[in-house]
């Protein structure tokens, strides 16, 4: 654990890419769209659900955990139908994508029926998984962080840019693909919000101000809804270092709830997989 803290602490310095990316010439969505089925994939999942309170705000691990597992299953199943062999899939972290800055200003709950406690250590591991190295683990989390900063102010062009880069070093990308068995990646990151009542009536009179995820504007902070749930999906090539397509979308689903969670995520993969 020492090793995975160290080499995230000194690995996550975000820089996102200043120029936006125009709209790309039919010939290359085409392309792409056709490497994409000729190409075995790997995913990463990363969920993170969380309660605003009036006082402390935590995450919901439980939740999270089971979340990340439903909607990894809903994207390989849509992988299948496609055609598209998948290599690895990975649910190493919740909140991965968030700076240590922000998610320290959270606790963490296993349920909403569970005391709240201090998050203790960074990042905020997920339960149940296949055992990886610190390495591997550090560098999952951090390739989830530099995907989701520079997709920032981007998902209004969904389906419809040029490649953009990411900022990535060819020592990460060289580790990573043995370890995801591919060069191609669907990076799928889930932010969802649940406040609770008092939360709600403290946020009337200020919802324009207090909102930092509204129509696919992120503001880098506090990267969340207001209320609600979004996933974000891009695919990364780490051969080029790049995000050549991403996706943006509101989806239904009980995610707050003791049960099972269930998610209701249609055509994921539109137009990619087409």
């Amino acid at each position: 654990m020492k090793k995975y803290l160290a080499f995230t602490v000194l690995s996550l310095s975000l820089v996102g890419c200043a120029s936006t990316p125009k709209a790309p010439q039919s010939d290359y969505f085409a392309r792409i769209q056709k490497e994409f089925k000729t190409q075995p994939v790997a995913i990463l999942t990363d969920a993170c659900l969380l309660r605003k309170e009036l006082g402390d705000s935590h995450i919901l691990l439980d939740q999270s955990n089971r979340t990340a597992e439903a909607i990894s299953q809903s994207l390989v199943k849509q992988l299948n139908q496609n055609a598209v062999q998948v290599t690895k899939t990975f649910q190493p972290t919740h909140c991965g994508f968030f700076e240590k800055r922000t998610i320290q200003t959270y606790k963490k709950r296993n349920t909403l029926e569970s005391q709240p406690e201090y998050l203790g250590t960074y990042p905020v591991l997920a339960a149940n998984q296949p055992a990886i190295t610190d390495l591997d683990g550090a560098s999952i989390q951090l390739l989830l962080q530099k995907s989701f900063k520079a997709s920032h102010g981007r998902y209004a062009l969904s389906n419809n840019y040029q490649p953009v880069d990411i900022d990535i070093t060819d020592r990460l990308t060289d580790h990573l693909k043995p370890v995801l068995g591919t060069p191609k990646v669907l990076v799928i990151q889930v932010l969802g919000q649940q406040p609770s009542l008092g939360k709600r009536i403290g946020n009337i009179a200020g919802t324009a101000a207090f909102a930092v995820l509204t129509m696919g504007v992120v503001v880098a902070d506090d990267p969340v809804p207001t209320e609600g749930q979004y996933y974000v999906l891009s695919y990364v090539d780490l051969d080029k270092k790049q995000i050549l397509w991403s996706k943006h979308q509101k989806f239904d689903g009980k995610l707050y709830q003791t049960g099972p969670v269930s998610v209701t995520t249609p055509n994921m993969l539109k137009p990619l997989g087409l």
